[in-house]
């Protein structure tokens, strides 16, 4: 099914797919985030075709089954420089911070797209992945390919905490490895989906101390309840009820904050990015397969919502990765590939 939905000016189609009802549309905002004049999203020089980023990492995870099958240890995911934006969050006051891969790694917006600080600079490593803002402002970064967790204040001056071993991978309470994503309890405590290496959910105090796991182990791609092949997200609701994105076994599962399993979803394709709503009604998928998002309702796990497509057009996608969503309920989506960050609000049908 094809909507043709207008916004001001500006008439753009939005394709919408569906399994199920569809109950909401949402619009894009054309050309929301303003850059300063000179700086771009990502990298510069462009970015490989996607037949070819796809052959190399089919050509990758070969080589990894093989060496499982063999009862070898698998050589690790190759950490590739890949343009874009990976990561993005909103605060309590709608600000939207961006976290790319490029100059100026962190940048911050208001809720009209208007530039207001960046930060990072010099500090986070050659693959940021995804961030986060707690709810007194500070900001947490995760610096893949550097093993590590950054917790910055809110104006991005200084490093208010780290954890994990700046560029030493290891699987124990110290260290971590290619780390995935982080969200933080209403207890304080501290959830990171250390999952490219570890395959595991590990819980810190608020100070940074090592508390307990669960899935986990460098060889551990599981496809048991409770354990992961590659958590990517993790999203913790206003009722501490904890959501991991398990990326390459193609669900979601959802934990209480000890990690006792409570279910799973398993219909939503490929996700790569996920957020829950503040009031913990929906959940919000970046689905690479299709390259569309979705809207979710966590009671029941129907699909409200869904839009996008392959490519670089208007409400298009290349590789969408990082999700979030305001307080009225826009949703903002970083593009790797398409090295942009899109807005889409609700409308009516």
């Amino acid at each position: 099914m094809t909507r043709t939905i207008c916004l001001i000016a500006a008439c753009l189609p939005v394709v919408l797919m569906s399994l199920s009802a569809q109950s909401v549309t949402f619009s894009l905002v054309p050309n929301w985030a303003k850059l300063p004049s000179g700086w771009v999203f990502g990298h510069p020089q462009g970015f490989p075709l996607p037949a070819e980023r796809e052959r190399a990492r089919a050509e990758a995870e070969l080589t990894r089954a093989a060496a499982i099958a063999r009862g070898e240890t698998p050589p690790p995911r190759p950490a590739n420089l890949q343009p874009g934006v990976s990561g993005v969050a909103v605060d309590r006051d709608d600000n939207v911070y961006a976290f790319h891969r490029g100059e100026h790694p962190i940048l911050v917006f208001d809720e009209s797209g208007q530039y207001l600080r960046s930060g990072g600079d010099g500090i986070t490593g050659t693959v940021p992945h995804f961030i986060e803002v707690d709810d007194q402002g500070n900001v947490w970064v995760v610096d893949e390919a550097a093993h590590r967790v950054l917790k910055f204040n809110s104006e991005l001056t200084e490093i208010l905490l780290q954890i994990g071993v700046t560029d030493e991978p290891g699987y124990d309470g110290v260290h971590l490895d290619r780390p995935a994503d982080v969200d933080i309890a209403s207890t304080g405590e501290i959830l990171i989906a250390d999952g490219y290496g570890n395959n595991r959910i590990a819980k810190f105090s608020p100070d940074g101390e090592f508390i307990e796991q669960w899935g986990g182990g460098p060889q551990d791609e599981s496809t048991a309840d409770g354990e992961f092949h590659l958590p990517h997200a993790v999203e913790i609701d206003q009722n501490d009820k904890v959501y991991v994105l398990d990326r390459e076994n193609r669900r979601i599962q959802m934990f209480d904050l000890d990690g006792k399993f409570l279910g799973k979803w398993t219909h939503l394709g490929y996700a790569w990015g996920l957020f829950v709503s503040r009031d913990g009604q929906y959940a919000y998928i970046a689905e690479h397969d299709h390259e569309q998002v979705m809207q979710v309702s966590t009671a029941t796990g129907e699909v409200l919502a869904r839009w996008g497509r392959q490519g670089h057009g208007p409400s298009e996608f290349d590789w969408a990765h990082g999700i979030a969503v305001d307080s009225a309920g826009a949703v903002y989506v970083a593009d790797t590939y398409g090295q942009r960050l899109q807005k889409f609000v609700p409308t009516d049908r």
